[in-house]
């Protein structure tokens, strides 16, 4: 799920070049690209111009114009196809018409995480949900500050969301926005991971720019997640993070969703393997049972525990501030308890908070894992989407994870 694009503009000469970064997983692509200036124009040979000639949307811009394509000049060709996506990514940089896209698009996707229809904006619904998952996770489960926990306390309330996008592409500040893959189709440009129909169809998550949803310190080494999805990365602006950003467990593939049905219908979850070793190969089922690998032909043989674990998703969505919430409080409560019953155990867990590296993405046996998730019974790894786009404006690089 952390397979989306963006759609970098750069000047060249005269013109503003389009260039597309790629962020697909090895194990699906083939050719990915490391972008630098030196591959610009050949990036934009091969995944612009001579697709958007074919593309509808700019086959109607360009007739809206009078203009062929046969007719324009080659240096007319990259200042046309810059003026359509200047006007097709127009939206995705206008603060009000954006939030009103990612309500809706924001609505479409919760919706396939509800068995039931629920009123309101995606907003409204999506505060909604957090707000009574925030409730039942931590009932019964109050923290009670005093002298004791204060530096616990001080450490604790350092920890702040860290989203990370990866890309097999450098991620030097951009002038255009980061997309979903669904707005990367409407330029022509491509397609991405999230297109494929377990995520388009099934999860309908397509329409959103995913991150990595980690937790790290201001003084934090941690500068990314090491995955498959590519050595750099961006993340955002803190305000546009809180505001815009949600928070939901981590799906890219069905053996994400099947390995988080543990945690939401115990059911289906046997369910499912017990229809996946009926009907698959002695091998695939090894490789599901040691990789966790599940292709989509196997969830579409047996439908209805897929959707009934899909129906439970909704108790794991969560605002970016409610989400932060959840984590802080329950970590105290569960420091403050082990400051009781292990003073030595309570004395390690503060040094690993003061090096910031607290995080299930980035530490096996984390902290977070260790006195969050798993208490609570949840799944340890998490993943922040902004519907729609992300505009120039709200997203920063990093560094390399090299």
């Amino acid at each position: 799920m952390v397979c989306s694009f963006a759609v970098k503009l750069r000047f060249f000469g005269s013109a503003l070049l389009v260039v597309m970064v790629v962020a697909l997983p090895t194990s699906m692509w083939a050719n990915q690209h490391t972008t630098s200036t030196s591959t610009v124009s050949s990036l934009l040979s091969r995944f612009g111009l001579n697709k958007l000639r074919t593309h509808r949307p700019f086959k109607r811009f360009l007739s809206s114009k009078g203009l062929t394509w046969r007719g324009l000049t080659s240096a007319r060709k990259w200042l046309t196809a810059d003026s359509f996506l200047k006007q097709l990514l127009e939206p995705c940089e206008n603060a009000q018409t954006l939030r009103q896209l990612q309500s809706d698009a924001l609505q479409r996707s919760l919706r396939t995480h509800l068995p039931i229809a629920l009123e309101g904006s995606g907003w409204q619904m999506l505060r909604t949900i957090s707000k009574e998952n925030v409730a039942r996770l931590l009932k019964g489960r109050t923290y009670r500050s005093s002298r004791a926990m204060r530096q616990a306390e001080r450490l604790v309330n350092k920890l702040r969301l860290k989203p990370i996008h990866n890309t097999s592409t450098t991620m030097e500040r951009s002038q255009s926005p980061l997309l979903s893959t669904h707005w990367l189709e409407q330029t022509g440009l491509g397609s991405g991971a999230n297109s494929r129909a377990f995520n388009k169809d099934f999860l309908a998550s397509e329409d959103n720019v995913h991150f990595f949803a980690t937790f790290a310190t201001p003084k934090s080494s941690v500068k990314t997640v090491v995955s498959e999805y590519g050595e750099f990365a961006a993340t955002m602006k803190r305000r546009f993070t809180r505001n815009r950003g949600w928070v939901s467990a981590f799906v890219m593939y069905p053996g994400d969703l099947h390995r988080i049905a543990r945690h939401l219908a115990p059911k289906e979850h046997r369910e499912i393997l017990e229809n996946f070793k009926a009907t698959a190969a002695k091998r695939q089922y090894e490789e599901y049972v040691k990789y966790g690998r599940l292709d989509w032909q196997h969830v579409t043989a047996q439908l209805d525990p897929w959707t009934s674990v899909r129906e439970q998703l909704h108790k794991l969505d969560f605002t970016v501030p409610d989400f932060e919430k959840l984590v802080k409080r329950h970590l105290l409560f569960e420091l403050s308890q082990l400051r009781l019953s292990n003073p030595t155990a309570f004395r390690r867990a503060l040094r690993e908070l003061e090096t910031g590296h607290v995080d299930s993405w980035v530490h096996k046996s984390s902290l977070l894992k260790r006195f969050v998730f798993d208490p609570l019974g949840m799944p340890e790894h998490y993943e922040l989407k902004v519907p729609v786009a992300v505009p120039s404006s709200a997203h920063l690089p990093l560094s390399s994870t090299k």
